[in-house]
This record gives structure tokens, sequence and C-alpha cells, in this order.
């Protein structure tokens, strides 16, 4: 996750050359890069140059065993286990890339649509069944049109790249969990931007990326969606 956010950023192929200090450019030895305790094993410098190793590093490690952990405990070796790992995976990635760059590439949107909708198909073939894939469907058309409309309305207040990630997350979601998904996003982008507006950290006229709240928004749906609708309903 973090080899995709690094470069990403920087226009690098994840594949070549192999981990390295982004400081002295040092390759990396397998014990320099288990997760977490690496980190603290080296107190969060580089063995080599010593310079200081982003907190990135282990926040992203935590947060995807936290999260993948979790999604094994709520469904097992399942169909869902592997739709909500793939989406997690793509949601952390583009969180963080997001949050420091305002962008949200489309090299992870637009492939994760397409497989979305293709796995979808695939699944509504072996349960002889397309009630899921249009779910999928409407779920995609619901976050793509109401972002869609947002970017338009507010002529460039929200980007192109907001639509896609909404999209992306309505094809894994459905259509009742994207609208939960789009509502909480809101709720939350909202109150953390009053937030960093009263202590002076952004001005009104500043760019706050969104992808972090349409993710973090995601894994709430995903994990006690059902329980916010009961609440609701109830």
């Amino acid at each position: 996750m973090n080899v995709c956010i690094c470069r990403f950023i920087e226009d690098e192929s994840v594949i070549f050359p192999a981990s390295h200090c982004p400081e002295c450019k040092k390759n990396l030895r397998w014990f320099d890069n288990v997760p977490i305790i690496s980190f603290l094993l080296l107190g969060g410098k580089c063995r080599y140059c010593l310079g200081r190793i982003s907190l990135q590093y282990p926040a992203v490690e935590f947060l995807t065993g936290i999260i993948f952990w979790y999604i094994y405990v709520k469904w097992g070796f399942s169909r869902e286990l592997f739709m909500y790992v793939f989406l997690t995976s793509m949601l952390l990635v583009i969180g963080f890339i997001d949050a420091r760059t305002t962008l949200i590439p489309d090299i992870i949107t637009v492939p994760g649509i397409i497989t979305g909708l293709v796995l979808n198909l695939v699944f509504a073939f072996i349960d002889k069944s397309f009630l899921n894939f249009f779910d999928a469907f409407l779920g995609m058309v619901l976050g793509l049109g109401v972002f869609g409309f947002i970017v338009f309305a507010s002529r460039g207040g929200m980007g192109i790249g907001d639509i896609k990630l909404a999209g992306l997350i309505g094809v894994f979601l459905g259509l009742k969990n994207a609208f939960l998904t789009v509502l909480l996003s809101f709720i939350i982008g909202g109150f953390i931007g009053i937030i960093l507006l009263v202590f002076k950290i952004k001005k009104r006229r500043d760019e706050i990326p969104f992808g972090p709240y349409l993710a973090t928004a995601s894994v709430i749906s995903i994990f006690w969606g059902e329980t916010i609708y009961r609440w609701w309903l109830g």
C-alpha cells in the first residue's frame, strides 16, 4: 500500500526499483520492511542515513491490518471478504494520495469500476440471479450522479476524481450502502471542515480533499451500515 501511495504520487513504477530509503536511496533489507515492527525497532529512522521515516508508513500498515482482520472476523472466507479487501485496499491508497496531493488517480478508480462490474456480473452468473449486479450498477449510477451534479453545480468546487471514486464505491457497496456512504461523507467532511476553519488550519478558499472522507464513510458503511439503518429506521 505504501509503495503504491508514494510511487503513484511520483509517477514511478510500483515494481522497480526495489524498496529503498527516499533520502539516501539505499535498498532496504527484508527485516527493515516488516510492518510496524521495523518502524519501532528502527526508532522511526533509516538504518543507513538516519533520515526520518514518515508516520504514513506505520499508519497505513496499522489501518490495513485492522481493516483486513475485521473483514475476516465479520465474513470469514467468503465472497464479501474478497470484494471488501479489494475495495478497502483501493480506498486506503486513494485516501492517502488525495490527502497529500488533492488528486485521485484514474489508474485506480477507472480499472476499479470496471473490475467491480465484471466481478458482480460473474457472481450473478454463479448465483443465477442478476439482482446483485443491478444493485451494484445502481450504486455506481448513484455515486456518479450525485457527485457529478455537485461538480457541475459548484463549477469545479469538487474534482472529477471524486465522481469516479463515488462510482467505484457504489459498484462494490450497492445502492443502499452507497447512499449511506454519500450521506456520511458529507457529515464527516462538514464536521472536520468546520474544525479546520475554526482552528485556522485551513482558510475558506483552500482546497480540502474529499477522498479521505468518502473512504472513511465507505468503511463505516461496510462494517456498520445495517446497524445504522436499523437505528435510523427505528
